[in-house]
């Protein structure tokens, strides 16, 4: 497979004649059923969890409770955007094999490390992390937290993401520890659905 470099932006890519096939890249004779649970899947796995996000579970629920469907009017747009935006990057990591981060160092320092901070302050803290300790803090105090227990949310929060660090840090590669918590993750999630739904469905035919 012959390679060669070009330059986007500030930095060097390789150029490969043919994209590898997933045999190639995972170093397999052939990929059947198991390799591709323990395998492909795992890396699905990954993307899948991150593709579920707050929104969903948290800010989109509390939204409605407050609310009502006042603010319905802004799913399809939001879905609509969001899938323009996802697949827009896919589609450059798919062509590049980098990280939507890694692509915007090609610009320049300034904009990678823009970035990286736009993700911090936009998704991880200011999102899921913040997020998930008001549904946590919710938990302790059994009912919604208000303002008068922001100390206990941002105590959360931080203890969250510690946490999360700590996770990644204990394990021998990110990807696969990302690996088996989504399994973890997703199945507890997905099992809670079916179970809900045939319980929501057998009380109200019930009923």
């Amino acid at each position: 497979m012959e390679k060669n470099s070009i330059r986007i932006g500030k930095l060097p890519i390789e150029v490969v004649e043919k994209i590898p096939t997933p045999e190639d890249v995972f170093k397999l004779k052939k990929i059947g059923i198991k390799e591709r649970l323990l395998v492909l899947y795992g890396s699905a796995l990954i993307a899948l969890g991150v593709s579920i996000g707050s929104g969903e579970f948290l800010l989109g629920p509390a939204q409605a409770v407050k609310y009502g469907l006042v603010l319905a009017w802004l799913v399809p747009i939001g879905a609509f955007l969001q899938a323009i935006y996802m697949y827009s990057w896919a589609k450059l990591t798919i062509a590049t094999g980098e990280t939507p981060v890694t692509l915007m160092f090609r610009i320049g320092m300034w904009a990678g490390w823009l970035g990286a901070l736009g993700v911090l302050f936009g998704n991880i803290w200011g999102g899921w992390a913040y997020n998930s300790a008001v549904a946590l803090a919710g938990g302790i105090l059994g009912r919604a937290p208000g303002p008068q227990d922001a100390y206990l949310i941002g105590v959360s929060g931080t203890i969250l993401l510690l946490l999360t660090f700590l996770m990644l840090a204990l394990g021998r590669r990110i990807a696969r520890t990302l690996e088996i918590f989504n399994w973890i993750d997703l199945g507890f999630i997905f099992l809670s659905f079916i179970i809900l739904t045939i319980y929501i469905s057998a009380t109200t035919c019930l009923g």
